[in-house]
């Protein structure tokens, strides 16, 4: 939304965040702290595309793109 409040328009969204496993051995880690760290990643990936996407619909944007 700010986006397209200062600019008219966003025509596009990279999702490239997300928590990692801290430098543990993967070994090391147990399916609760695997689901934890899952479940953040790829919910704030879907979060970040569906609004992104709504947007650039919304603004009208030409050849929009979600990465």
């Amino acid at each position: 939304e700010k986006a397209v409040e200062i600019y008219g328009r966003l025509d596009g969204f990279v999702s490239n965040a997300g928590i990692g496993m801290g430098g543990n051995p993967l070994h090391e880690y147990d399916m609760e702290a695997y689901e934890r760290i899952f479940a953040l990643n790829s919910e704030g990936v879907f979060a970040g595309m569906k609004y992104a996407a709504e947007a650039i619909f919304r603004s009208k944007s030409k050849g929009g793109f979600l990465i």
